[in-house]
């Protein structure tokens, strides 16, 4: 049986406080989680949440990620951000996202889902709505 291209999954990823030991900047194009998955790979997506504890981006998605490089082992992946005119705010995300996923959005509080796959259908219901800082870019996603 011969398999064809591999579908672009999409993630979503809680960033709190850059400053707190660990932590990182949304911006930083770096992300490691130990639940991420063995067949993530370049080209997939990941919505950027930041908590209520990472100033100027409170409660909302700054940006996305396309992942750029994969380090298995170290549960770490690199991706190219992009900015997002305006962060959707939680409210808004609750909105748009389907019942599954605004369970695991609901419980981003336990480590389990610090970290987790996203519904092509909610991460699209996100894109819809935002204006990237750089229109050309915006191209890549369409």
């Amino acid at each position: 049986m011969v398999n064809g291209p591999r579908a672009q999954r999409c993630f979503f990823a809680v960033y709190g406080d850059p400053n707190a030991p660990g932590h990182v900047p949304v911006k930083g194009g770096r992300f490691g989680n130990k639940l991420m998955p063995r067949d993530m790979a370049p080209g997939d997506l990941v919505l950027c949440y930041c908590t209520g504890t990472y100033k100027g981006f409170e409660r909302s998605v700054p940006g996305i990620g396309i992942v750029s490089k994969v380090n298995w082992p170290a549960r770490d992946y690199r991706y190219d951000y992009l900015a997002f005119q305006t962060p959707v705010p939680l409210e808004v995300l609750r909105h748009l996202f389907t019942e599954s996923d605004r369970f695991k959005l609901g419980n981003i509080r336990w480590d389990t889902f610090q970290f987790f796959e996203l519904s092509e259908e909610s991460f699209r219901a996100v894109m819809r709505g935002v204006k990237l800082t750089n229109a050309k870019r915006r191209r890549l996603l369409d």
